[in-house]
């Protein structure tokens, strides 16, 4: 359906595409129809090529079904009606129905065995977390495709008698949840404007910032520690260099992992393998697949990875017989010390882990040049060799800040079971959709989204000096520092955005996680858009830790 304020020629596109009608070959349609192929064959600007050319191939083969008068269309009652009792293992991406029944058996989808949650619903949103930019998958998809679900209008109405015989108008059944298809229209209009393009130059510049960062920080350090004296300014200043040269090209490979980057998912996988190694020695892919469960399933136990911490649980269903003395006050104790700064000692693990599994020998040899060059070049100038220890303890400290955000963004919200998510997605009644689960499991930290202030409370009138404005100044180092994570619902909405373009549709993702049909179909994450301070966000959590059996209950933000 269209959002009242949708503009741009590829929301009718998009509109027309997931919404098909009888008449797809219209004069319209041809026109839509070029103006994708348009877009789709654009190489400088990434409007999200893959799915713009995937579009354009399945017309086609619309058009062959047509004219041989075989069937390219499956209405709404059809659809329902086959799902529903079990004939058919259909879903919906992007307006199409395809049959997923091959990859619902075990170990048939390489993703994991999770794919009959969406049959009978419309999992575009979902289906785009992993694979908006990725052909192969995009390509496999077609050889099942059924034809396009045909719904009807938005705007058409229907005269019915309740039981008492009284005259109501009822609205047109939908497949997707009014806030989900008002996403979709943002989607397409993001892509009409450009915001799925990142610029070249903010590559080159990341990797420029994060390099020269890495060297400051191991020359500072040995300013530090000069022969005569410690200098304590100068190692205040290497901590700073050494903590940002990290993260940087950590959520540089997180926007990669997303797909934000380039326009095809290959070609992003392949960057922040390279840039991972060379600049965090970190292996990436790995670690975004893994990151991807959680976008998919945010906060769902057993799906969303990023609950499985050992010791330290989230929900009833994880604890075993009963929590040890004290848990309520050295649960918090432990995961604001230990367990947050073992974060960047587990991801260089994992990659050691990963380069023997895999028997990726070149790639070991690069992780074991690059250490080692950290500890030499201090060392032939005449310094110890714990100048370069300081750089990985920097590298900690820039996980530990990775980590701590990520805590804040999500962890305090509610969980659920696997068995709860699917009654919150599939009962008609309290049908929830991807906006509201998104919406109910992630928190923006700091309100930048709602005002320009910096947290909860700051005046929004903005101080300017005579040559810089301090208040954008601060709220850009904000974002850059935490990686835009002060946008997060922005992000889990579409992470396939680049960060720098989350500020610009903030205020759309707003108006869409507050859209009230969702609400009274009793959907979870009611509150709609959440954000907090630092301070609310380190609150809740400390409480979330230390009270687990509590975790499945919403914490008021």
């Amino acid at each position: 359906g269209s959002h009242s304020s949708s503009v741009g020629h590829l929301k009718k596109l998009g509109f027309a595409l997931r919404h098909s009608s009888t008449n797809i070959h219209s004069k319209d349609s041809r026109e839509m129809t070029s103006r994708l192929r348009s877009v789709g064959a654009s190489g400088s600007i990434d409007r999200l090529n893959v799915r713009a050319r995937h579009q354009e191939l399945i017309e086609e083969k619309a058009q062959v079904r047509k004219e041989g008068k075989r069937k390219y269309e499956v209405s709404l009652k059809e659809f329902r009606k086959e799902t529903s009792e079990g004939k058919k293992k259909w879903t919906v991406i992007n307006g199409s129905v395809y049959d997923i029944g091959k990859f619902t058996a075990p170990k048939q989808h390489p993703g994991g065995d999770f794919l009959d949650e969406f049959i009978g619903l419309d999992a575009s949103l979902y289906f785009y977390t992993a694979h908006m930019k990725s052909e192969n998958v995009w390509r496999t998809l077609r050889a099942f495709w059924v034809g396009y679900l045909i719904e009807e209008p938005e705007n058409k109405t229907r005269q019915n008698e309740d039981k008492f015989g009284k005259k109501m108008v009822s609205k047109p059944d939908r497949l997707a949840s009014k806030a989900d298809r008002s996403l979709m229209d943002l989607i397409d209009e993001s892509a009409d404007k450009g915001l799925f393009h990142y610029p070249t130059s903010d590559i080159v510049k990341q990797i420029i910032i994060a390099i020269v960062l890495q060297i400051a920080q191991l020359i500072l350090c040995m300013w530090a520690y000069s022969p005569d004296t410690f200098n304590m300014g100068y190692f205040c200043a290497c901590a700073i260099a050494g903590t940002l040269g990290y993260v940087i090209p950590v959520y540089m490979c997180h926007d990669g992992g997303h797909q934000s980057i380039f326009d095809t998912k290959k070609k992003n996988e392949n960057f922040i393998r390279w840039a991972g190694l060379l600049l965090a020695n970190l292996e990436m892919p790995e670690t975004c697949r893994i990151h991807d469960y959680h976008h998919a399933f945010p906060n769902v136990v057993d799906r969303d990875h990023t609950l499985n911490t050992g010791f330290f649980k989230w929900h009833s269903t994880q604890i075993e017989g009963s929590l040890p003395t004290g848990y309520s006050i050295w649960a918090p104790i432990l995961w604001y010390t230990v367990a947050l700064s073992l974060y960047g000692v587990f991801e260089l693990i994992s990659t050691v882990r990963v380069f023997l599994q895999e028997q990726r020998r070149f790639h070991l040899l690069l992780f074991g040049l690059r250490a080692a060059i950290i500890f030499l070049i201090p060392m032939q100038m005449g310094y110890s060799w714990h100048i370069g220890a300081w750089h990985y303890i920097f590298a900690l400290a820039g996980g530990y800040s990775f980590a701590l955000i990520s805590t804040f963004n999500h962890l305090a919200e509610p969980k659920e079971t696997v068995a709860e998510f699917h009654e919150a997605t599939h009962v008609w009644d309290k049908k929830r959709g991807f906006v509201d689960h998104q919406m109910g499991k992630t928190r923006s930290v700091t309100k930048v989204a709602f005002d320009d202030g910096l947290v909860a409370g700051w005046p929004t009138t903005k101080f300017k000096g005579p040559f810089v404005d301090f208040q954008e100044f601060l709220h850009q180092l904000v974002c850059w520092s935490t990686g835009h994570f002060n946008y997060h619902n922005e992000h889990h909405c579409m992470p396939y955005m680049p960060r720098q373009s989350l500020r610009k549709i903030a205020h759309r993702i707003r108006e869409i996680a507050d859209l009230d049909e969702d609400k009274t179909q009793g959907a979870l994450g009611e509150e709609g858009y959440r954000a907090c301070s630092y301070p609310q966000a380190l609150r809740d959590v400390v409480y979330i830790v230390g009270q687990p059996l509590s975790a499945n209950h919403k914490v008021r933000v």
